[in-house]
């Protein structure tokens, strides 16, 4: 499985953030005297909020809920990327272990995230499960489905938790375009070409649904843990595959 177009795409994946602007070591400039005794700033031209020249802002483009569950989860990204990567896509054997690794992740993630978020009716989350697809790839390879390993987010916040673990599966189709490719033409794709319908929005849908239905910072860190449960959930099952 290889999860890296998400969030590499999605800004280039789960990086963490840049580190905090530091002195110039060069900078000699040492001040010999006291200084002069502060004045009032003239409120006609004072700028409280005015950056100090040669600091570091933040990108306001990348301070939303998206940025802050890809850094939550970096690590396991990587992780996910470096065993999925092992598989060899153009070749039965490796497309079929793939697949098996997959079907022992999403189906619990999915049931998990349809019992929290199925009426949610921006996410249209019928459309966007992909386990029937997934087993009719397997079946196509003559593979049976393997037992799927269970799928429990924390449940302090069950919405919140749900839709962290749904960024991490939403996100993962941008990789699985990328993987389609390297597939034999003959080879079955339902799962690797998956996308809802065009109601939903497709990823971009996801990410401003996503957004405005968690506006309050208070309720992220459910977020970011049920994402990290949706990769954790695939690790195991990669690793039964590796």
């Amino acid at each position: 499985m290889r999860f890296a177009a998400l969030v590499r795409r999605d800004a280039q994946r789960h990086v963490p953030g840049a580190l905090p602007a530091t002195p110039d070591p060069d900078d000699r400039r040492r001040m010999t005297t006291d200084p002069p005794p502060a004045t009032a700033p003239d409120p006609a031209t004072h700028q409280p909020d005015a950056p100090q020249a040669g600091t570091r802002q933040a990108d306001p483009r990348k301070m939303g809920l998206r940025w802050r569950l890809r850094a939550a989860t970096g690590p396991l990204h990587a992780e996910a990327d470096a065993l999925g990567s092992a598989h060899d896509l153009g070749a039965p054997a490796g497309h079929a272990a793939f697949l098996r690794a997959h079907a022992r992740a999403l189906p619990g993630l999915e049931a998990a995230i349809g019992a929290a978020l199925g009426d949610a009716a921006w996410l249209r989350w019928q459309e966007r499960r992909r386990l029937p697809a997934l087993q009719a790839d397997l079946a196509a390879l003559g593979e049976p489905a393997p037992a799927p390993l269970p799928a429990t987010l924390p449940g302090a916040d069950a919405e919140a938790e749900a839709l962290g673990a749904a960024y991490v599966l939403e996100g993962s189709r941008l990789g699985n375009a990328m993987l389609r490719r390297g597939l034999p033409e003959t080879a079955p794709a339902a799962y690797l070409a998956h996308q809802p319908g065009a109601e939903a929005g497709g990823w971009p849908g996801f990410l401003a649904g996503l957004e405005a239905a968690l506006p309050d910072q208070a309720r992220w860190p459910a977020a970011e843990a049920g994402a990290r449960t949706a990769f954790e959930t695939f690790l195991a099952a990669l690793r039964t595959e590796a």
